[in-house]
């Protein structure tokens, strides 16, 4: 969940993920990544208990990934990721 400046330790399970957090090893200083706010963002409508019930795994052809989560009560929940070149804005 967390690494210092220099991306360390690298375990064997993902040497190229990237940490939620980075501590400065001179400082203590904390860098929140990317991964954090994301995270973040999307888990709040995720309840604990919650079962996983579809995930895209792999990207698809047209770079759209996705996951979807059933929660204790009932509600469904997907996140989704347009990982490609086309975007759709109607604001």
């Amino acid at each position: 969940m967390s690494t210092d400046e220099n991306a360390g330790p690298i375990t064997s399970g993902c040497p190229s993920c990237r940490p939620f957090v980075t501590i400065h090893s001179e400082t203590g200083e904390i860098s929140f990544n990317p991964e954090y706010y994301l995270t973040g963002h999307f888990s709040k409508f995720i309840d604990r208990g919650a079962w996983r019930i579809h995930s895209s795994n792999v990207e698809s052809t047209d770079n759209i990934r996705n996951v979807a989560f059933l929660n204790p009560d009932g509600s469904k929940v997907m996140v989704v990721l347009n990982n490609s070149d086309i975007r759709i804005w109607n604001g």
